[in-house]
């Protein structure tokens, strides 16, 4: 047998895998966000009397934006190795129109400042939104963007891998932080309590810095 054959169909088959796992996954995604943070309903599906072919459903367009704002794979693989990463050294517990994204912006500027030999990066959290105003700022993780997980033990899912602290402290000789930005932090009634149970049995030792 051609061992070429057997590659090309492992890899089929893997991608094959991949998109299904991927979509499903949006689709999760999709009903949650719609139904739970956006507070609305997915219309159901139109039939015309007339003819048996239905309707357009109203909902095509906007799983197709969220198709294009969702990042499911990556959600999927920071899940699976939420034991290999790091909590931040720094949260912002923000409101709306209080400076959250400015704070942010500035933390995520040390990077560039710092460009010495022993200089400051910072790494920003991963976000589930593709989007400007959001990406690389807030991981929305407390307030449940993740069907509406919020255990503390996978708040790291949204932080870089262990082995990259390491390797900017021990082999780059920077000085290394990570930090989550969340304008709803500050108000929700049930962060202050996650938080703190998500450093109760930290590794690293120091608890966040809260600004």
């Amino acid at each position: 047998r051609n061992v070429w054959h057997d590659v090309s169909i492992v890899l089929l088959v893997g991608n094959f895998a991949m998109n299904a796992l991927g979509y499903s996954i949006v689709v999760l995604l999709y009903r949650y966000s719609v139904q739970t943070i956006f507070n609305r309903q997915i219309p159901r599906m139109e039939w015309r009397e007339s003819s048996l072919r239905p309707q357009p459903h109203p909902a095509i367009k906007s799983f197709n934006t969220h198709l294009l704002l969702l990042r499911p794979l990556e959600v999927f693989f920071r899940f699976m190795t939420v034991r290999f990463r790091v909590l931040p050294d720094i949260i912002v517990l923000g409101e709306t129109r209080c400076g959250t994204t400015t704070l942010c912006s500035h933390l995520s500027s040390l990077s560039k400042a710092g460009e010495t030999p022993t200089g400051i990066k910072c790494y920003t959290p991963f976000c589930p939104w593709v989007h400007p105003e959001l990406d690389n700022k807030e991981s929305f993780y407390f307030v449940g963007h993740y069907l509406g997980i919020v255990d503390p033990y996978f708040y790291r899912m949204a932080f870089p891998l262990k082995i990259t602290r390491w390797w900017e402290e021990k082999i780059m000789g920077n000085i290394f932080f990570c930090f989550d930005g969340c304008a709803q932090y500050l108000t929700s009634p049930t962060a202050a309590y996650l938080i703190a149970n998500a450093y109760q049995n930290y590794e690293n030792g120091d608890p966040p810095v809260l600004v």
